[in-house]
């Protein structure tokens, strides 16, 4: 009885192995629940910066297609498998990739995690000074008029001002006057040469033009005045 069994066990294995080799239409397939796939994320960095467009290009190979994309601690936008990450604000940020199985289930796919590096902002400059620095009045009327600054990606930018308001104590009230374009007007011009010792200048809803050509508002500015004399020589 034993030797019958290992017999007809041994005709079934022979069976099977014919159906494989021989010229009938038929195959054994193995059903994988989760089809192995090759994820492949092009991205020029391993961090995501904030305050810009973080490029992405994610390719999916195999029997999986590419599923819903998200970044957590972010926003991303898709345009077939294209992707813009942007930051706002955080340390780390996660890029969360699902599959999506032929038997329709969507499964996780790839977690990465990229570093945030927050960009410097554009700064207001009066003057070759930034906020909270001493001018010395001659130097702000001979350089009338506002800048900003700021480095990004080891490049220095000089971005052009295009409005901002002047605000100066006079006797006991805080005065504003509105600027031309990054330009003191005449107003502004008269009362810093009229300025008191101690009196600051305050610089408020001041914007500039950032080089994708949008505008931006900067933080407030104030700057200290030396009104002492002083006499500028200019040698031939």
């Amino acid at each position: 009885m034993r030797f019958s069994l290992i017999i007809l066990f041994d005709l079934l294995v022979q069976l099977c192995f014919c159906q494989d080799t021989t010229t009938v239409n038929y195959t054994y397939t193995f059903k994988v629940r989760s089809p192995k796939s090759d994820i492949t994320v092009h991205y020029e960095d391993t961090a995501i910066y904030t305050d810009h467009k973080n490029h992405f290009k994610i390719e999916v190979e195999g029997k999986s297609k590419l599923g819903v994309v998200n970044l957590e601690g972010g926003k991303i936008q898709r345009s077939g498998n294209s992707f813009i990450a942007t930051v706002n604000e955080g340390t780390e940020a996660v890029l969360v990739i699902y599959l999506l199985n032929p038997n329709g289930k969507m499964e996780l796919g790839l977690s990465k995690t990229y570093k945030i590096v927050h960009l410097q902002q554009p700064y207001p400059v009066l003057a070759g000074v930034k906020a909270d620095s001493i001018a010395h009045r001659n130097d702000i009327l001979k350089n009338d008029f506002l800048m900003a600054k700021m480095n990004r990606f080891n490049k220095d930018y000089n971005l052009k001002v295009i409005s901002f308001k002047m605000e100066v104590l006079i006797d006991t009230s805080n005065v504003k006057f509105n600027s031309v374009g990054d330009r003191f007007s005449p107003e502004m011009r008269r009362h810093v040469m009229a300025l008191k010792p101690g009196v600051p200048l305050n610089f408020t809803d001041i914007f500039c033009v950032m080089p994708n050509g949008t505008p931006r508002r900067l933080k407030a500015m104030t700057i200290f005045v030396d009104c002492s004399k002083r006499y500028d020589f200019e040698s031939d």
